[in-house]
């Protein structure tokens, strides 16, 4: 995100939406979202991706994968088979969250 909007909490407040759309739909189950981790390619000599996310988890790096985190949405896996395989920064790996 660019740096002039971090901190509009402008990920949170679509997360938020979709959660009240499941509700309004009862959608009981919620719903899944996935997306790369950037940054990655940085880090993957000394961590597995899934070492990586849990990391994130615990505030030792900061990157958007915080705003999951920070929505309540719960990590379910990383998908090993090449999410974006053209995407450098994440290695082609890509996450998977229940909302």
């Amino acid at each position: 995100m660019h740096p002039k909007y971090r901190g509009l909490r402008l990920g949170r407040r679509l997360y938020d939406a979709r959660k009240e759309l499941c509700r309004s739909l009862n959608f009981t189950a919620g719903f899944i979202a996935g997306g790369r981790i950037p940054g990655y390619s940085k880090y993957a000599d000394n961590f597995t991706p899934v070492r990586y996310i849990e990391e994130v988890k615990n505030r030792k790096f900061f990157l958007i994968l915080c705003c999951h985190f920070n929505c309540l949405m719960v990590f379910m896996f990383v998908n090993m088979t090449g999410y974006l395989p053209a995407d450098e920064d994440s290695l082609g790996y890509a996450t998977y969250w229940n909302g």
